[in-house]
C-alpha cells in the first residue's frame, strides 16, 4: 500500500520550479533522470529546472557529429566537453548567460501531446520575448522559437512512459562566439541571436527566470510554486519530496 504522501502523479495541479544558478551539465543530467524515476513511480509531482550552464556542446540521438566543426580534443582545450544525450535534435550549446530548462512532467497530468506540449513552451517563450518588445516565431519545420532566420531558444525532449526530460535553452546575455564550432542544431544556412542582441542592453538572466515561470504556468493552464533561491542538485532532491 502506498503511503499517503505518495500521491498518483496525476493527481497534482501545481508545477514547483527550481533556480539552480549554474551548473555542470552532467550534474542536471544526473537530477534529471532521478526525478523522471521518481514520477514515473507516483512519489513526485511535475517539476521545472531553470538554470545556466558551463560551456558544453550536446548532441542529440538523432544528431550528426559532422555538425561539430573542430575536433573534440580541441573543444576540450577550450574547456567546452562534448556530451551525447538523449533528447530528440541535433546538436547545440550552453554557457553563462542562457536560461535552460528543464521539464520533467508527465505529460497526460497536463493534458497535452508531445507536440502539443512543444507549442506550449514555444508559446511560453514567444510571451516571454514580447516583454522585450522582441517578436518571436515558430518554424513548424525546426522546434524552438525564431527571430527572423536567427533561433533565439532551441527545443528538444525524450519521453519515456509518458514523462519528459530536456527542454529549452533561450539565450539571454551569453556569448554567442560558441556557435563558430559548430552548425546549431544542424543547420548551417540559420544563425543565433540572443534577447540582448536583439534589445542593445544587458539583461539579467535571474529576472528571465522569473518571467519564464509565469509564462510557463500560463500556456500549460497550471499554477507555478517558483523557489528563486538558488539550490543544488542535492536540495532539489529533498525539496522536491516535501513539495507536496
Amino acid at each position: 500500500m502506498q503511503s499517503d504522501w505518495v500521491k498518483p502523479a496525476m493527481q497534482r495541479i501545481q508545477i514547483h520550479a527550481y533556480w539552480l544558478g549554474t551548473v555542470d551539465y552532467l550534474e542536471t543530467y544526473e537530477l534529471q533522470q532521478k526525478l523522471r524515476r521518481a514520477l514515473i513511480e507516483g512519489c513526485i509531482g511535475d517539476v521545472v529546472l531553470l538554470l545556466e550552464h558551463n560551456p558544453v556542446i550536446t548532441i542529440g540521438k538523432g544528431g550528426n557529429i559532422k555538425n561539430i566543426l573542430v575536433s573534440e580534443s580541441y573543444l576540450a582545450s577550450r574547456g567546452v566537453p562534448v556530451v551525447r544525450i538523449d533528447r530528440g535534435g541535433d546538436v547545440t550549446f550552453h554557457n553563462p548567460g542562457q536560461i535552460v530548462g528543464y521539464f520533467i512532467v508527465h505529460l497526460e497530468s497536463i493534458g497535452k501531446t508531445i507536440h502539443q506540449f512543444v507549442r506550449a513552451l514555444e508559446e511560453a517563450v514567444i510571451k516571454v520575448l514580447a516583454g522585450f518588445k522582441i517578436a518571436g516565431t515558430i518554424d513548424p519545420k525546426h522546434p524552438g522559437v525564431w527571430i527572423g532566420d536567427k533561433k533565439i531558444c532551441a527545443l528538444g525532449l525524450n519521453v519515456n512512459q509518458g514523462v519528459t526530460m530536456h527542454g529549452f535553452a533561450l539565450n539571454v546575455n551569453n556569448n554567442l562566439g560558441i556557435t563558430s564550432y559548430m552548425h546549431p542544431c544542424g543547420l548551417s544556412d540559420k544563425g543565433v541571436t540572443s534577447i540582448a542582441e536583439q534589445s542593445s542592453r544587458p539583461v539579467e538572466t535571474a529576472s528571465v527566470a522569473a518571467l519564464i515561470v509565469r509564462a510557463i504556468g500560463s500556456a500549460l493552464n497550471r499554477s507555478m510554486v517558483f523557489h528563486d533561491a538558488i539550490m543544488k542538485p542535492s536540495e532539489v532532491i529533498e525539496n522536491v519530496f516535501d513539495a507536496d
